[in-house]
C-alpha cells in the first residue's frame, strides 16, 4: 500500500518539475491536504407520469474541495420502496471533476405501479408513495485512492390509481302501452388526489339480454378528486321494437340483469399527466327504481 500510494505522489508531482523548481513542486505537495469531497442529490425531477408508471430523475452533485483535480469513477444505487429494495443498480459515468469545481450526473428510474402495489399492497390505497434512494458515489482521489461516498435522499411521488365507471341505477319515469321513458345513471369515481375531466364517453347498455341504448356523451364532466360524480342519460324505449318482454320486464319486481360497457377519455390538471381513454365493461344485478 505504501509503495502504491509512493508512485501515486510521484506521478502527482512529476508535471510540476516542468514549470517549477523540484523545490517549489515539493513544497506545493507539502500544502496539499487531500480533503473528502462532498456529495449530494440536488434535485428531484417527476419526468413523466401515467397510470403505469412514475419516471424520476435525481440530479447528484459531486462536489471537489481540493485544490487539485480528481475522478468520478460511477455509482452504486438502490431505491428503496417500504424499506425493501426495489430497484438496485451501477451507472458508469466517469469525470473529471476540476481543482476546487463541481460536477453533476443524473440517474433516471420508471417506477411501475403494478409492481409497486404487488410488493406492497398497502400502498395501493395511499396518495402518495414514500422512497428512500441510497447511493455509494466513488470517487478518485490523490495519494488516498479509490473512496465510496454515501449518500441518501427521501420522498415521495403520485400513486395514481384508474378511475372506475360503474351503473348506479336505473329510474322509471313513465310507462305505457307502448313504450317507457327511462333515466340510467352513470358513476366515474376519482380515487386520486388530482381532480380529473372526462369526455367523449361511449356507452352500451344491455338489460336482460337485450340492448336498452347505445351512446356517446360529448359534454366534459369534471370529477374532483377523491370524489365521485354521477352523469344521468334519458332513454325511450319502444315496445313495440323492442317486444313485449320488456315491458313485462318494467312491470315487474326482480332485479334487472345488465352489462355496461364502452369507453371514456379522461384529462388532468396535472401537467405531467398525458390525456387518457380508459375502458370500462360491468355486469351485475341492479334494482329499478320506480
Amino acid at each position: 500500500m505504501f509503495r502504491k500510494n509512493f508512485l501515486k505522489i510521484v506521478l502527482l508531482i512529476l508535471p510540476l518539475f516542468f514549470i517549477l523548481s523540484c523545490q517549489e513542486a515539493l513544497h506545493l505537495l507539502q500544502q496539499v491536504k487531500v480533503k473528502t469531497p462532498k456529495a449530494s442529490v440536488e434535485n428531484v425531477k417527476l419526468t413523466d407520469l401515467s397510470l403505469s408508471k412514475a419516471d424520476l430523475l435525481f440530479d447528484i452533485a459531486v462536489e471537489n474541495p481540493n485544490p487539485l483535480g480528481i475522478h468520478l469513477s460511477g455509482m452504486d444505487y438502490n431505491l428503496l420502496i417500504a424499506g425493501a429494495s426495489f430497484i438496485k443498480g451501477q451507472k458508469q459515468d466517469k469525470l473529471d471533476i476540476k481543482a476546487n469545481g463541481k460536477a453533476r450526473v443524473s440517474i433516471p428510474l420508471s417506477l411501475t405501479y403494478s409492481e409497486i402495489h404487488k410488493a406492497v399492497k398497502s400502498f395501493a390505497d395511499l396518495d402518495t408513495v414514500p422512497y428512500q434512494l441510497k447511493l455509494k458515489i466513488g470517487v478518485n482521489l490523490p495519494v488516498l485512492g479509490d473512496i465510496k461516498i454515501p449518500v441518501s435522499k427521501t420522498g415521495s411521488f403520485p400513486n395514481l390509481q384508474l378511475p372506475e365507471i360503474s351503473l348506479k341505477g336505473i329510474k322509471l319515469d313513465k310507462i305505457g302501452f307502448s313504450g317507457a321513458d327511462l333515466k340510467f345513471m352513470i358513476a366515474i369515481k376519482n380515487p386520486n388526489a388530482l381532480n380529473f375531466v372526462t369526455s367523449n364517453l361511449n356507452y352500451d347498455l344491455e338489460v336482460n339480454g337485450t340492448n336498452w341504448i347505445r351512446g356517446k356523451i360529448d359534454k366534459a364532466v369534471k370529477i374532483k378528486k377523491k370524489a365521485k360524480q354521477t352523469v344521468s342519460i334519458p332513454v325511450t324505449l319502444n315496445f313495440l321494437e323492442m317486444g313485449s318482454a320488456v315491458y313485462q320486464m318494467l312491470s315487474g319486481d326482480s332485479k334487472l340483469e345488465y352489462h355496461l360497457k364502452g369507453k371514456s377519455d379522461f384529462s388532468s390538471d396535472f401537467k405531467l399527466l398525458k390525456n387518457f381513454s380508459l375502458p370500462f365493461d360491468k355486469k351485475g344485478k341492479i334494482d329499478l327504481t320506480k
